[in-house]
């Protein structure tokens, strides 16, 4: 029977229940993914995991254990959610074609997750095939993203992710000057002095998995999961709320605002095709992002939250509203 350790164990008791006692991967492999021997991986082990982010990073990406992904975020107020698998550049679309097909899928499986809410006939296999719409329009948004990447190069401007090296660096950018967090209210959330955490966010002293849970229960911000989760299957987003299911407000509001996102970004594109001196804003890509995240909150009301039927009529209005 498979132990469930409860949060207050440590990253390092948790690892090694996985690896040495339930031996569910290599510990020789992942020793040489993090690029030590199997005799000083095991030391870190024995010695509370005392692994920096890069490393945990690394660890996340090679053990593929759910319990892992729990010790970290559980509370944290983050959702991790599957990533769809980027699709292949379809060349022979402009982008503002993609992005108007995916919309138009979008569409389609919110029209008909409105007629069979309100049928009250949400099965398995229909859920399925919704699911599966919604997955493709994920990866064909994705997919879009990445293609436009080349072209902000070529404009002199630095993707977000190449601003940021390191983990201190996106730390400080995120929480100290994007969301003007107080130096002491930091510290005091991490449970450590002023000068300890500035020594951490010099980079001088790493952070430790103990101190990351905390980071990411304190302050519960996507861009700096994600940093852990690179080269995983999953992805950060807000964890959303149990939504009340209203008119302006049912289950699947987010697909309504994620297709508003993306009208904002053929907005934004066909601005930038009708002046070709101006560069597409650097900012468009997040509407992109934000597009994707409300279909992975629709996506996880869709599995988690459950369904109830939608008032007589209501279906209707919905795709009405759709439409409009």
């Amino acid at each position: 029977m498979t132990k469930v350790f409860p949060p207050r164990d440590s990253f390092g008791d948790l690892l090694r229940q996985i690896l040495v006692f339930e031996k569910r991967q290599s510990l020789q492999g992942v020793a040489t993914a993090l690029g030590m021997t199997s005799r000083d991986f095991c030391s870190r082990l024995r010695n509370g995991g005392r692994f920096d982010p890069d490393e945990v990073a690394i660890i996340l990406r090679e053990v593929a254990d759910e319990r892992l992904r729990q010790w970290f975020f559980a509370g944290s107020g983050l959702l991790l959610v599957k990533h769809a698998i980027v699709l292949p550049d379809n060349s022979s679309l402009t982008v503002r074609q993609r992005l108007i097909a995916s919309a138009v899928d979008a569409i389609s499986a919110i029209c008909c997750l409105a007629d069979m809410l309100e049928a009250c006939i949400l099965e398995d296999p229909q859920k399925a095939m919704i699911e599966q719409h919604f997955d493709h329009v994920m990866a064909e948004l994705l997919s879009i993203k990445l293609q436009l990447s080349p072209r902000s190069a070529d404009l002199n401007e630095t993707p977000e992710h190449v601003l940021t090296k390191t983990f201190p660096e996106l730390v400080r950018r995120v929480l100290l000057t994007d969301q003007h967090i107080q130096l002491h209210t930091f510290a005091e959330a991490l449970n450590m002095s002023n000068r300890a955490l500035h020594a951490r966010l010099s980079g001088h002293v790493t952070f430790l998995p103990v101190e990351l849970r905390q980071l990411f229960r304190m302050f519960p911000d996507p861009r700096i999961a994600d940093y852990v989760l690179q080269g995983t299957a999953y992805t950060a987003i807000l964890r959303p709320a149990v939504i009340e299911l209203r008119i302006d407000g049912g289950p699947i509001r987010p697909g309504l605002l994620s297709l508003r996102e993306m009208v904002k970004f053929l907005e934004a594109l066909l601005l930038a095709e009708a002046a070709p001196e101006t560069a597409l804003p650097a900012t468009a890509a997040r509407h992109l992002d934000e597009a994707v995240r409300q279909l992975a909150t629709l996506h996880w009301n869709m599995a988690y939250i459950g369904h109830r039927a939608v008032p007589a009529g209501h279906g209707m209005a919905i795709k009405t509203a759709v439409a409009a």
